[in-house]
């Protein structure tokens, strides 16, 4: 029996045994390339993480510290005697530069609102500067001025008068505010005491408040009461009631007040003061009196010339006199 091609079966397997043995090599080879590429990236990654020194200059450690220490004293020393700069770079007291901002806001036409690029124009100081957020901070928090802010606009400023009274209709509107109860002014004192009417200046407020004033005075749209204690005068809204009759004014102007010990006999009557109440504020005037004259005698009071002491005992006194030696 011939048997041909019994190689064939043996040489097909070793092939297929070197061809899966090059694939295995090949991706094990690939699979260290792998591995080593991922090492190369974590010691990358490493040495990005790793922190660095950063050297910096000795007079720039020695600026910053001084800068650090300045500011800390700014902002530790009393309003008064605190600075901010202009762009020029010359320091200014703080109070100084704040006056200066609410007069330039005070003299615009109508009061009208500056923004901070107008505030610098005007009077050389920026307000953005990191030196003047002081500055900025007490514009905002000042009585007399009114930040406005809003969603996509800058911050601008306005002088606010006393108030908030900008012109006659204002001035109309906050007097009849002082007829309701318990409504408060802009400056949050209660409208049932009034405006006094030294509040209320030209200067502070707007051009011709006196004349408005005195025409709404002339037409009892407001009525002026002057106080017996300081004899300051206070403008309240005209009340709602019709005005007394002239018959009734001159019933009021003819009851005279009682004066002296005749008023506090009247008072004891109609049991307004009790004898205890009248003797304790007669002991509070002399006390009163007391003081002002031990005041007074103090003020007066000289102290005594004494003799003065010859003390140039060297000098001639007879050349100095004039006379013959002896």
């Amino acid at each position: 029996m011939i048997v041909t091609g019994g190689s064939k079966p043996s040489s097909s397997k070793a092939g297929a045994s070197a061809i899966k043995k090059a694939i295995s090599h090949a991706a094990q080879q690939e699979d260290k390339a792998r591995a080593q590429n991922e090492k190369q990236k974590e010691r990358e990654r490493a040495a990005d993480a790793k922190p660095t020194r950063k050297i910096i200059a000795t007079s720039v450690k020695r600026k910053e510290r001084e800068e650090a220490k300045r500011a800390q004293d700014e902002t530790q020393r009393p309003l008064a005697a605190q600075h901010v700069v202009d762009i020029d770079g010359n320091e200014i007291l703080l109070p100084k530069a704040l006056k200066s901002i609410i007069n330039f806001l005070q003299k615009r036409e109508h009061h009208a609102e500056a923004s901070l690029d107008e505030v610098q124009q005007a009077t050389n100081i920026d307000l953005t500067l990191s030196a003047n957020a002081k500055l900025l901070e007490n514009l905002q928090e000042n009585p007399k001025v009114e930040p406005l802010e809003g969603v996509g606009m800058a911050m601008r400023l306005r002088y606010l008068p006393p108030y908030g009274i900008r012109n006659k209709a204002a001035l109309a509107h906050v007097m009849q505010k002082t007829l309701v109860d318990g409504v408060a002014l802009g400056n949050g004192r209660p409208s049932t005491f009034g405006i006094p009417r030294a509040e209320l200046k030209s200067s502070d407020v707007y051009s011709g408040i006196e004349d408005d004033l005195d025409e709404f005075l002339s037409a009892r749209r407001c009525v002026e009461l002057q106080r017996t204690d300081n004899k300051e005068k206070v403008v309240f809204a005209a009340p709602m009631a019709e005005s007394a009759s002239l018959a009734v004014r001159r019933l009021w102007d003819e009851v005279r007040v009682p004066k002296g010990d005749d008023l506090q006999a009247e008072l004891l009557a109609c049991r307004v003061r009790t004898p205890e109440q009248l003797e304790d504020r007669r002991q509070r005037k002399v006390l009163a009196q007391q003081r002002r004259n031990a005041a007074l005698s103090k003020k007066k009071q000289r102290k005594a010339i004494a003799p003065r002491k010859i003390t140039n005992t060297h000098l001639d006194r007879a050349k100095l006199l004039g006379q013959p030696a002896s």
